[in-house]
């Protein structure tokens, strides 16, 4: 195994089809045994492909011994940093269509409305999500307590500390950077 290391080390693609040959049943069973939102199995493996490769590089070669356990823990290390990053990536995606949902549309969105007015609303709402998942957290964070649980703007300084004047100025300024997303 050890000069298989350093021939892929060395950029011999013989040498590393190898190795990833040798893993391909780990691969294959993260595949199997990971999910990962908005990600699908073939996803999965070439994550799981470019850690063993990344595992190649930096493995200490002089524990040739240790190299099995070595790829299998970063594979796992691996998926769960995917894991997290997709995790907030959903949140996001849900809380944005949270607020789009409660957002009162005038605030927002055109009241005029054509003879189409069932798919601009679709797409005009499918807009605002993706608008507001460009917000900054604290933005998103305003917007939601204020929509969706339903604060007010004084309930909202007083539990963040906060001057009512800057939060209502937040606020104005959150929604003319959504109306300017939505242009």
């Amino acid at each position: 195994m050890r000069n298989l290391i350093i021939k892929a080390r060395q950029e011999d693609k013989k040498a590393l089809e190898e190795i990833i040959e040798k893993f391909r049943p780990l691969i294959n069973n993260t595949a199997i045994s990971f999910y990962i939102y908005g990600h699908d199995s073939d996803d999965i493996k070439q994550i799981a492909i470019l850690s063993i490769i990344n595992a190649i590089n930096k493995f200490d070669i002089t524990k040739e011994e240790l190299f099995t356990a070595y790829v299998k823990k970063c594979v796992k290390n691996s998926m769960y940093k995917e894991i997290e990053k997709a995790t907030k990536v959903y949140y996001k995606d849900k809380e944005s269509k949270e607020i789009s949902q409660l957002l009162e549309e005038k605030d927002i969105i055109s009241d005029e409305l054509s003879l189409q007015d069932k798919f601009i609303k679709k797409e005009e709402k499918q807009n605002l999500e993706k608008a507001i998942s460009l917000l900054e957290d604290t933005e998103r964070k305003l917007l939601k307590e204020l929509y969706v649980e339903n604060k007010t703007l004084a309930d909202y300084a007083k539990e963040n500390n906060i001057e009512y004047h800057k939060v209502r100025y937040i606020k104005e300024t959150t929604i003319k950077k959504l109306k300017i997303l939505l242009k």
